[in-house]
């Protein structure tokens, strides 16, 4: 009898659904944790100043010209929420942010910010960057995707990756971080395969095998 594959009982509709019945808010987007610690924000501020985007303290550091100061030009949160990350994080760091949501009432207290650029309101499986709705210039210098991947089947998120590649400007960064796991020590939950297809994607933008 061959077993299911492992990502087979992942929905797209099941999680739009459960999205859609909490509440707009900390409690209701973290299932009763109302807030966001600051360990997990430094962290990534930190990890993004390895990059070369942003700063700790009063250091800058800058990895190309048009990122002078440490900020970037465009940026894009895959998968944001109710704006925890967005206002904690990721609105520092870049002129402009994009967003890429599919229920709309998690966005809507972004709308309307200075900063704040498009917003997406579909499932990362649905984002068609190359639409008819996006202008041929549009390219981002971060595409940052947090607790969220995890949603996409293994499918999905190859071809998620795909519309990423298409969306980066030159020397733009993905960067995914998750830390969903049961178990205490680190791993990764799709297996070393998959994230070295998904590299091999994002390195070569043409996609040939």
């Amino acid at each position: 009898m061959t077993s299911p594959a492992p990502d087979s009982h992942i929905s797209a509709a099941d999680s739009k659904k459960y999205s859609q019945g909490v509440d707009a808010n900390s409690n209701g987007m973290l299932g009763s944790f109302p807030y966001v610690s600051r360990v997990v924000l430094q962290g990534s501020k930190n990890f993004l100043v390895k990059l070369g985007i942003g700063k700790v303290g009063d250091e800058k550091r800058v990895n190309a010209e048009e990122k002078a100061g440490g900020r970037i030009r465009r940026a894009v949160y895959c998968g944001a929420a109710i704006g925890r990350i967005t206002e904690g994080l990721l609105l520092s760091v870049a002129d402009t942010f994009d967003i890429v949501k599919p229920v709309s009432k998690f966005s809507n207290d972004l709308k309307g910010k200075a900063e704040v650029g498009r917003i997406w309101n579909v499932g990362l499986e649905e984002w068609d960057f190359e639409g008819k709705d996006v202008h041929e210039s549009l390219t981002y210098d971060l595409i940052w995707n947090q607790w969220c991947l995890g949603h996409l089947t293994d499918v999905q998120l190859v071809l998620y990756l795909r519309e990423c590649a298409k969306a980066l400007s030159e020397g733009g960064w993905v960067v995914v971080k998750e830390n969903m796991s049961t178990k205490d020590e680190h791993c990764l939950s799709r297996g070393e395969r998959l994230f070295s297809v998904a590299r091999r994607l994002l390195e070569d933008k043409t996609f040939e095998s």
